[in-house]
């Protein structure tokens, strides 16, 4: 299996989709749990009789959330295909996925001001 890099239109959508919720990542495996549960989750692994020749080129797993069996392990999803992104794509991918988290914060923070501060309430005259 050779890993190609992605275009950057390719990345683009990974980084628009990530951010929408639809991509399961296998970065989002606790590192205690990775190693047992990587080939539950990215079933196709389990197949795999040799290490893939390029595997120091893998950056990250990936699938999209709607190609999810109809079960779940250990409150994970389970996939019967899974996606590589290379190391090359992977720090491009972090670094537009910074950006564009920055730049979703200013947006909001234009667009929900902080809210005002309550009035002081008025002095009770005195009897």
């Amino acid at each position: 299996m050779t890993v190609e890099n992605k275009t950057e239109e390719e990345i683009n959508k990974l980084v628009r989709d990530s951010l929408a919720g639809q991509i399961f990542w296998g970065s989002m495996i606790p590192e205690a749990e990775w190693q047992h549960m990587i080939k539950s989750i990215f079933m196709p692994l389990a197949f795999l009789d040799k290490q893939p020749d390029d595997v120091d080129n893998w950056g990250d797993l990936y699938e999209y959330l709607d190609q999810a069996g109809p079960r779940a392990v250990n409150g994970y999803p389970c996939f019967f295909s899974f996606h590589v992104l290379s190391v090359h794509d992977l720090k491009i991918f972090r670094e537009k996925v910074i950006a564009a988290t920055k730049a979703l914060d200013t947006v909001l923070k234009l667009t929900d001001p902080e809210p005002e501060p309550e009035p002081e309430p008025e002095p009770k005259p005195e009897a």
